[in-house]
């Protein structure tokens, strides 16, 4: 099974993009200040782009030694989440609570979504769609990458969405009030089922094929559940502090506490914590892991995008794997993205 190959985090008090080590979670390289609690990160092939709060823009760094290079006009209000594919950066957040897209050339403004009614507190992408979830609205909604253009909508989750994760079938919400994991149908965004309740508000969720990976507060442990039928199956030991963000690989789960702002290393079959970053900041709310070669996790299969889950990807309900960085669909070779 395929690890990270490098480890981004992003916190609110020191306001930097910090490199964590893989292997031990010891800082390797920070980035000059965001100015801002940084609050979304992604990265691609030459660059790491952050996007949060008081800066409101994106901000690329070179992915070799975090300094910085360039940034985007103001999104207007806090940058919350941040998705990308080839060729475009798509941001979301407060007080504009439109996605807005910016070319990755040069992170020049292109177009925005209707409003959604609320912050957006996370987008992601699949195909030729893109997925928010935030405030206000408490649903998730879907956008044509296309134009950005609005689709449809999922019943309401009963609470704030915190963040979304997407399989080849389904839509997983979790949030507030809810605090639990809620499961749609995405061919229509209707309800299908949910977990039993975590215990407290629910602010990250991870996905592999077998298993949905949630952090939050008051429980501040990475809850894992069968992702058959939402059932239970393990836990982390508790962290000192509550669970903002968790990244996985193919042996991994990584979380990003708050309180104390650590970064715990966790082996997904038996839950054990195995590291501690030495990260000592506030709110760890950005976390981003990158495998070898590879980009965002994704590969373009007949010019659609499809999430990289522990190096393998659905097509048609069979897992392929990658090898090298690339993928064998119909005896023809695919690049990862980016």
């Amino acid at each position: 099974m395929a690890t990270f190959e490098r480890l981004f985090a992003g916190t609110s008090s020191t306001k930097l993009v910090h490199e964590l080590a893989v292997s031990d979670l010891a800082v390797i390289e920070t980035s000059p200040s965001y100015e801002g609690s940084v609050r979304a990160i992604v990265v691609d092939g030459e660059y790491v782009y952050a996007g949060g709060q008081t800066t409101k823009k994106i901000r690329r760094y070179l992915k070799s030694d975090l300094s910085f290079v360039d940034e985007s006009p103001d999104y207007g209000g806090g940058i919350l989440t941040l998705d990308m594919d080839d060729d475009y950066i798509y941001a979301a957040g407060d007080t504009t609570r439109k996605i807005r897209r910016y070319n990755k050339s040069d992170l020049s403004f292109v177009d925005e979504s209707p409003g959604y009614g609320g912050s957006i507190l996370r987008i992601i992408i699949d195909g030729n769609y893109i997925y928010a979830g935030g405030y206000t609205t408490n649903k998730i909604r879907r956008y044509l990458k296309s134009d950005l253009s609005f689709v449809d909508e999922s019943p309401g989750y009963g609470g704030l969405i915190f963040n979304i994760a997407i399989d080849a079938n389904y839509v997983y919400a979790v949030g507030m009030t809810t605090q639990k994991i809620r499961r749609y149908l995405k061919s229509d965004l209707s309800f299908v089922d949910e977990s039993p309740d975590y215990g407290g508000m629910i602010w990250t969720i991870e996905i592999d094929d077998t298993h949905a990976y949630i952090g939050g507060d008051t429980i501040n442990r990475v809850r894992k559940y069968l992702k058959s039928d939402l059932s239970f199956a393990d836990e982390s030991d508790e962290m000192a502090g509550n669970i903002l963000n968790i990244k996985i690989d193919g042996e991994y789960a990584y979380a990003g506490a708050g309180t104390n702002g650590k970064v715990w290393k966790i082996v997904k079959s038996t839950m054990e914590h195995t590291e501690t970053s030495d990260i000592v900041a506030l709110d760890v709310y950005a976390l981003c892991g990158v495998y070898a070669e590879g980009t965002n996790c994704q590969v373009n299969v007949s010019d659609t995008f499809k999430d990289v889950s522990a190096m393998q990807i659905n097509i048609g309900d069979a897992w392929k794997d990658v090898v090298a960085a690339k993928l064998n669909v119909g005896d023809a070779w695919k690049d990862v993205f980016g």
